[in-house]
């Protein structure tokens, strides 16, 4: 048996995150890989200190049973690569992350045609 270097199945942390959403709202809850283990993830609540280390599905149960609690409406997880350190204290403040904005279509000096 050969020793090969394992690459990690998850991104490391600061690169992938799953948002929870109810309904078209963020709820503030935020999986993401663990920063020494990248396969293990912790669940990120606002004002709480982060969760135990469990896999992916468990992670993602464990946070979408608290925020069932309530008999709150449809829930959905958004996977996104995070951006920038104030993308992410949005995200753990409760705030969605900042919009992105979208690119204007170039401005040209040529006269229009004419009719």
């Amino acid at each position: 048996m050969s020793h090969q270097k394992l690459t990690p199945k998850f991104p490391t942390i600061g690169t992938a995150e799953w948002c929870l959403y109810v309904g078209n709202s963020f709820t503030g809850i935020v999986v993401r890989p663990d920063e020494k283990y990248p396969s293990m993830f912790r669940i990120y609540r606002p004002g709480q200190p982060p969760s135990d280390m469990v896999n992916l599905t468990r992670a993602k149960d464990a946070a979408s049973v608290s925020a069932r609690i309530g008999g709150r409406g449809v829930f959905y997880w958004k996977y996104r690569e995070t951006g920038s350190g104030e993308d992410r204290a949005r995200l753990l403040d409760g705030l969605p992350p900042t919009p992105t904005p979208t690119p204007s279509p170039p401005i040209s000096d040529a006269p229009e045609p004419p009719p």
